[in-house]
């Protein structure tokens, strides 16, 4: 006995016939349910993806920059590998990340940018930005009455990934320096990884953050590898003769 479910056959009762006929016609019905549920459940992945892609704060520009548009080279392939191997083997579990260091250009932004878009695409929730960027969300909360501080922190801080770029090249005032602080240290407590991009020195940091500096400097270094980016300026490249 079989009834009509939104047009389809689904059986009830009874077991299924085992003729040859019925027999062909149950594997092409579960057939069917089968695809149908597999279409199903990647249009839910796709949307789970497209909502992290949404909360991730990826700017427009860096979303094409993925390990496949990197252009490796001799002096900076030690990086890229790096990065790569970064991104294969993520665990959320791990307090481990990066730090990528150098001169303006030479494509600290697009490894971050890459790995968060590995990420993103496995469902990890990821959040990347500037600190400006980053502590924006924190202000915009003043004259918001839906979101609320403690939850933008939350989000900073309860991601799996936080992508803190261009570290240092920030405006500082006492509240950045402290909400800095209090982002990277709570991340540092509860063993959240961060990936950190900047041009300076990292052991210039206490004298950008007077207050809270060599304990900043201190967790980062605990929490990340250092990968020093070499090469070319590609931003000016295409300009020399």
């Amino acid at each position: 006995m079989t009834l009509m479910f939104g047009g389809r056959e689904k059986p009830f009762g009874a077991k299924r016939c085992t003729c040859p006929e019925a027999q062909e016609h149950w594997r092409k019905f579960d057939e069917r349910l089968k695809a149908e549920e597999e279409f199903r459940l990647e249009n839910e992945r796709r949307e789970r993806i497209r909502a992290l892609f949404t909360q991730s704060l990826l700017p427009e520009r860096w979303k094409t920059r993925t390990f496949e548009a990197f252009q490796v080279t001799p002096e900076n392939r030690q990086a890229y590998e790096m990065a790569k191997a970064y991104a294969r083997d993520f665990e959320p579990s791990s307090p481990h990340g990066l730090i990528l260091s150098g001169r303006v250009g030479r494509g600290k932004t697009h490894l971050c940018a890459a790995i968060a878009m590995e990420l993103l695409s496995r469902e990890h929730s990821v959040i990347f930005g500037t600190v400006t960027n980053l502590l924006a969300q924190i202000r915009n909360t003043y004259s918001d009455d839906k979101e609320t501080e403690l939850k933008v922190f939350q989000r900073l801080t309860r991601c799996r990934l936080l992508v803190i770029d261009e570290l240092g090249k920030e405006k500082v005032t006492e509240w950045v320096e402290q909400t800095v602080y209090e982002i990277i240290n709570t991340r540092y407590e509860h063993n959240k990884p961060i990936l950190v991009t900047t041009n300076m020195d990292v052991f210039k940091l206490p004298q950008k953050y007077p207050n809270n500096g060599e304990a900043i400097l201190s967790r980062i270094l605990e929490m990340c590898r250092g990968v020093q980016m070499d090469g070319p300026d590609w931003r000016t490249k295409g300009m020399k003769q």
